[in-house]
């Protein structure tokens, strides 16, 4: 039953984490090209 409940904690934390990766690139790549 744990793991079925960890399972999707991990998968949000991953989404969110890779999320912000995706926005501080989006960010560096905007003050460069300012």
């Amino acid at each position: 039953m744990k793991n079925a409940v960890e399972e999707p904690q991990s998968n949000r934390m991953r989404k969110m984490i890779g999320w912000q990766l995706i926005s501080i690139r989006l960010e560096q790549i905007n003050q460069k090209q300012n």
